[in-house]
C-alpha cells in the first residue's frame, strides 16, 4: 500500500498501533502529535521493528489554533497530498478545563481540532482519498447531545462524560456530513468505533494510581488492549469496499471487543438537520469555512 496518511495522537495507544500496521503495510506516516517526548520514544520503537524509515513528526497541538495552521502550512510546504487522514488525536478529562480558545476541552481537542485541521488539509487529499474519524459508544449514550446554547456547559451542571460524549457524537455527526459532501467522487468517509480499550486515556482519566489497580479488573471483564482496539481503524483503512459513510466497530458482545464489521450509528446522529447546523456552527466557531470539493 504505497499511500501517505497523517495520524492524529499517533505517539500511544490506537494511534501508535494504527500506524504500525499501516508501517508494515507500506505506508508513509505523518504522525501529527503534541509531545515531542512521547513522539521520540514512538518513533525509536518503531525503528526497533525496522519500520521507522518512513516515519515523519510535524508537531501539532489540536487546542491550539496557531500550532494547526503551523501543521498544515508544514505539510503542504514538504508532501502538498496525502491519501489518508485518521482523526484519532483526544481526551477522556477527569476535570472540567477550558481550552485557550475559550471551549470545553473534551469539545474543542476532540472534536473542533480535528474540524479546524480537516478544514486547511482538505484541498490535499487525493481524488480517492479517505477520511477516517474515531467515534465512541459514548456517542449512544442518553446524555449525548450538542448543546449549542451552551457548548461549554457554562450555565448547567457539568459532567465528564456528557462533555465526552457531546464531543464524540460531535466528530462522528462530521464524518457522517463529511460523506455526505463526498457523494458523487471517489473520496470516502468514514467513522470507527474501538470499541471499550484501555488506552493510556483510561489512566489519565481515573488517575495513574486508580488506573492501574481497576485495569486487571476491566480486562477481566473483556476490555481490550490498544492493539485490539485499532483493528476497527486498521480494517476501515484496508477494506476498499467499504461504503462511504459507513460505521465500524467490534461485532462482539455490546459491541465491547471482537473482530470488526458494520455497526448502527444512532438516529441522532443520522440526523442530517443536526449535522449540517454543527457544520455551520463550528466554522463560526473556527472564523473560516470549510468547503469539500467533490
Amino acid at each position: 500500500m504505497n499511500k501517505l496518511a497523517i495520524i492524529t495522537g499517533a505517539n500511544t495507544g490506537l494511534g501508535f498501533e494504527t500506524a504500525k500496521a499501516l508501517l508494515l503495510d507500506g505506508c508513509q506516516i505523518v504522525m501529527a502529535n503534541r509531545d515531542l517526548t512521547k513522539t521520540k520514544e514512538a518513533i525509536n520503537k518503531l525503528r526497533k521493528l525496522g519500520l521507522g524509515d518512513r516515519v515523519d513528526y510535524i508537531q501539532m497541538d489540536l487546542e491550539d489554533r496557531t500550532s494547526i495552521e503551523a501543521f498544515a502550512a508544514n505539510f503542504e510546504n514538504k508532501y502538498g497530498k496525502f491519501d489518508i487522514l485518521v482523526n484519532n488525536g483526544g481526551a477522556l478529562l477527569p476535570k472540567y478545563s477550558i481550552t485557550k480558545n475559550g471551549l470545553e476541552k473534551h469539545f474543542d481537542v476532540n472534536y473542533l481540532g480535528h474540524f479546524y485541521l480537516n478544514s486547511l488539509l482538505m484541498e490535499f487529499l487525493a481524488k480517492d482519498g479517505l477520511v477516517v474519524s474515531l467515534g465512541s459508544l459514548a456517542h449512544k449514550m442518553s446524555v449525548a447531545d450538542i448543546h449549542f446554547e451552551d457548548i461549554s456547559f457554562t450555565n448547567e451542571n457539568y459532567e465528564k462524560m456528557k462533555a465526552y460524549a457531546q464531543s464524540k457524537l460531535a466528530l462522528t455527526l462530521y464524518g457522517v456530513e463529511l460523506a455526505r459532501k463526498f457523494e458523487g467522487s471517489d473520496k470516502r468517509s468514514l467513522i470507527v468505533h474501538p470499541g471499550v480499550s484501555n488506552t493510556d486515556i483510561f489512566s489519565r482519566y481515573y488517575g495513574k494510581l486508580l488506573g492501574k489497580i481497576l485495569m486487571p479488573i476491566v480486562n477481566w471483564y473483556g476490555i481490550s488492549g490498544p492493539k485490539e482496539g485499532a483493528q476497527s481503524i486498521i480494517y476501515a483503512i484496508r477494506e476498499k469496499d467499504i461504503p462511504n459513510g459507513s460505521y465500524i466497530g467490534p461485532q462482539g458482545k455490546k459491541e465491547w471487543r471482537g473482530c470488526p464489521g458494520f455497526c448502527n450509528l444512532s438516529d441522532k446522529a443520522l440526523d442530517d438537520k443536526l449535522a449540517k447546523e454543527l457544520w455551520e456552527f463550528s466554522e463560526k466557531l473556527i472564523g473560516n469555512r470549510f468547503i469539500v470539493e467533490r
